[in-house]
């Protein structure tokens, strides 16, 4: 196998060019427990797309201000956006997310409010949950 990269002193490069496929695993689980991220907490990733710029971006705005009020009825996650995907526009869509970051797994209580969202959104705008996405693009 022939790998290329900037940059040869990273973590992964090192422990591939080892075969030392345990000392990555520890080395990311113990990242990934300091970060909150799986599967020492959970990400939910709220992707909103509309072929409507403007009423996409309102919308993400106004969800942001309802998940506030799930916020502060239970603790314990943090609210990260909204802001325009990585990847702004796919297929005429235009594309705003919400990231929610938890501490531990979130109870079914938040999860069924987190679906009720969706009645906040117009008929335009498609909202998606992903509870604990590959990737955020």
């Amino acid at each position: 196998m022939i790998l290329q990269t900037y940059t040869p002193d990273h973590p992964v490069i090192q422990a591939v060019q080892r075969h030392d496929y345990l000392a990555f695993m520890q080395a990311e689980l113990q990242q990934r427990q300091g970060l909150h991220y799986p599967p020492y907490g959970q990400l939910i990733l709220l992707r909103f797309s509309s072929t409507d710029a403007e009423v996409v971006e309102a919308t993400a705005e106004e969800l942001a201000r309802a998940l506030q009020v799930v916020q502060a009825a239970h603790e314990g996650f943090e609210i990260l956006g909204p802001a325009p995907a990585q990847v702004m526009r796919v297929a005429r869509r235009f594309r705003w997310q919400i990231l929610l970051k938890s501490f531990q797994p979130l109870p079914e209580a938040i999860l069924s409010d987190l679906t009720q969202l969706r009645t906040l959104c117009p008929p335009t705008v498609s909202l998606t949950l992903d509870v604990d996405p590959l990737n955020l693009l």
